[in-house]
């Protein structure tokens, strides 16, 4: 599902009725714009609409809620729904920032998304960071400790889901493990490692091996060669997909 102002009624009436109490994935007030239809059509605000169709399941993903009330907050965690923060993707919309340390005080998970903008969760790591930094005018309300605790929430969501446990190198998890160079200009403990990961790596993050489930996809910085056929393949569905579209427009342009 994408936004509520692109859905109306009979579709959510629709789609309740298909998935029943199934978790959803669902646009929240990405833009006021979001808010704004759903007030004056529907008389209410987006989430109210969502919980007064039965949508908001557990497990459900509220991407974006940049301008959600507290109120819809209390609603969102009563249902045990997961809010996906997209800041590097709300910073080129310039749409504004979510409430990411409200969020995380009403105890609601907080996982990390990117909005498809990218494939570097590195860099959505840092931006999510210095946006915070930002937003709320001083360093010293949001540290990295909370930023652990969305990277941590992002796990334990996957995890519950999928039935898979990743995010820890411990006994039965799968080995999902990155090797990537670096040495150290200050000593390096378990108590500084994320601060020397995220200041010293995450500017120039580029893994020499990377292993998924214990299989070894990338080596001394190549990608496997069948990784590189699959990219192939994308390359050219994408280039089939773009010339059906330009021919579509085309042809209603005539």
């Amino acid at each position: 599902m994408h936004a509520s102002m692109s859905l109306s009624e009979d579709t959510l009436k629709r789609i309740k009725e298909k998935i029943g109490d199934q978790p959803i994935h669902i646009h929240v007030a990405e833009s006021e714009m979001d808010q704004d239809d759903a007030h004056e059509k529907y008389g209410e605000r987006v989430v109210h609409r969502l919980n007064r169709h039965g949508l908001l399941s557990e497990n459900s993903l509220i991407a974006h809620g940049i301008y959600v009330t507290d109120d819809e907050l209390n609603i969102i965690k009563g249902k045990g729904c997961a809010i996906v923060a997209n800041v590097t993707s709300n910073m080129n919309n310039g749409v504004g920032l979510p409430r990411i340390k409200a969020f995380l005080d009403k105890g609601i998970p907080v996982l990390v998304g990117n909005d498809g903008i990218s494939s570097s969760m590195a860099s959505e790591y840092a931006h999510i960071f210095f946006a915070m930094h930002h937003d709320y005018g001083t360093p010293n309300l949001f540290g990295l400790g909370d930023l652990r605790h969305m990277i941590d929430d992002s796990y334990d969501y996957a995890n519950r889901l999928f039935g898979i446990r990743i995010g820890r190198i411990e006994k039965d998890y799968d080995a999902d493990i990155m090797l990537v160079p670096y040495v150290p200009p200050t000593p390096i403990d378990a108590d500084n490692a994320f601060a020397h990961l995220f200041f010293g790596l995450f500017s120039s993050f580029r893994p020499k091996h990377v292993f998924i489930a214990g299989i070894e996809r990338v080596k001394n910085y190549e990608v496997e060669h069948t990784l590189i056929h699959d990219y192939r393949k994308a390359r050219q569905s994408a280039h089939r997909l773009w010339a059906k579209i330009d021919q579509e427009v085309k042809s209603r342009e005539s």
